[in-house]
């Protein structure tokens, strides 16, 4: 069994047009993000 874990930060000097995102939004791409980093460890590569 293999656990994943991802955290969201967000640092003070985010562009403001990152920043406007909707708390969705942002979550979602979180999850995008994460799923593409995390890809071979996913697939088992």
């Amino acid at each position: 069994v293999v656990e994943l874990g991802a955290i969201l930060i967000q640092k003070d000097d985010v562009k403001q047009k990152y920043s406007n995102y909707l708390s969705s939004k942002g979550e979602a791409f979180v999850v995008v993000w994460t799923i593409a980093h995390f890809q071979s460890y996913l697939y088992g590569q």
